[in-house]
C-alpha cells in the first residue's frame, strides 16, 4: 500500500528540517512525500529547496490558511492512505509508519488513530496523549484528543468527506474527526506512540474553542455534559497564564479531556 505523507509549511524556521529528517528516515518502502509550502521566506524555504530531490510532489504557492493547504496536499497525493505530518513535527521513530500500516485493519476501520508525544521546541517531553483506551466519542466530546500526525486515514474516505472544511481556521482537524465519528466511521485506536507533536503552533494555543463547539453542535454531538466539560477546560487553560509552558499546566489541561 502506498502512503502519502503530507507536510504543510509556512515560515517554520528550522522546523521543516526536523520533519524532513524524520520522514526520510522511515523504513516503509512505499512512501510518497507531498510538501505544500505557502511561499515561505525563511530558513524553511532554503531547507525545502535543498531537500527537493527527496520530495515526490512539491506545491509552492499562497494558500488561504491551514485547511486550504491540507486540501492541496490531499489533491496532490496519490497514495491509498495519508498521514499529515506538519513542518516541525515528526514521527516517533524510524519504523513508526511501517508499524502503523502493519497494525491497521483497513477492512474494519477507515482510519487509525495512534497516540502522540507532546514536546517543547527545546526537546523536552511535556506529556503523552494516549488514545488507546478511550471510547470513540471520548476522542472529541471534551475537546480534541486525536493528533493528526498519528492518524493514518484511507484516501478515498477523507476525499468522500470533502477533506478539511476551509471555514475552520484552527479546529479543522477536530471537525474532520467529529464528522467521521458522528457518521459511524469509527477509528481503530492504539496506545502506540506514532508521532511527536511540538508545541507552539496554531493548534497548540487552543484558539479553536468556539470552532470545536460549532462542529459538535452541527454534527449532533454537543450534549449538555460535553458543553460543561469543554467550558471548564477552556476556563482552566485560559487561567494558566504564564505557567502554561510548564509540564504541570499541560497535565492539568489533559485531565479536563480524559
Amino acid at each position: 500500500m502506498r502512503v502519502s505523507v503530507v507536510t504543510i509549511n509556512y515560515n517554520t524556521g528550522g522546523g521543516f528540517k526536523r520533519t524532513c529528517d524524520s520522514v526520510l528516515s522511515q523504513d516503509y518502502p512505499h512512501l510518497e512525500w507531498v510538501v505544500v509550502d505557502g511561499l515561505s521566506g525563511d530558513q524553511s524555504a532554503l531547507d525545502i529547496e535543498t531537500n527537493s530531490p527527496a520530495i515526490h510532489r512539491l506545491i509552492r504557492e499562497k494558500d488561504d490558511g491551514i485547511a486550504d493547504a491540507f486540501n492541496k496536499g490531499i489533491a496532490a497525493a496519490s497514495g491509498e492512505a495519508m498521514i499529515f505530518i506538519n513542518a516541525g513535527d515528526s514521527f516517533e521513530s524510524h519504523d513508526s509508519l511501517s508499524t502503523l500500516v502493519r497494525l491497521w485493519n483497513r477492512d474494519r476501520h477507515g482510519w487509525f488513530a495512534g497516540s502522540a508525544r507532546f514536546m517543547t521546541e527545546a526537546g523536552q517531553e511535556m506529556y503523552v496523549r494516549d488514545v488507546g483506551g478511550l471510547s470513540p466519542l471520548r476522542l472529541v466530546d471534551r475537546g480534541c484528543r486525536v493528533v493528526h500526525s498519528s492518524v493514518l486515514i484511507d484516501s478515498a474516505l477523507i476525499r468522500s468527506f470533502g477533506g478539511y472544511d476551509v471555514s475552520y481556521r484552527s479546529a479543522m482537524d477536530f471537525d474532520l474527526w467529529v464528522r467521521l465519528i458522528s457518521r459511524g466511521f469509527l477509528p481503530q485506536q492504539s496506545s502506540l506512540i506514532a508521532s511527536r507533536f511540538y508545541l507552539g503552533g496554531t493548534s497548540s494555543s487552543y484558539s479553536g474553542f468556539e470552532e470545536e463547539l460549532r462542529s459538535l453542535r452541527e454534527n449532533g454531538l454537543l450534549g449538555a455534559r460535553a458543553r460543561l466539560w469543554m467550558t471548564a477546560r477552556k476556563r482552566a487553560v485560559s487561567r494558566l497564564g504564564k505557567i502554561k509552558r510548564y509540564r504541570l499546566a499541560y497535565e492539568i489541561k489533559e485531565r479536563f479531556i480524559k
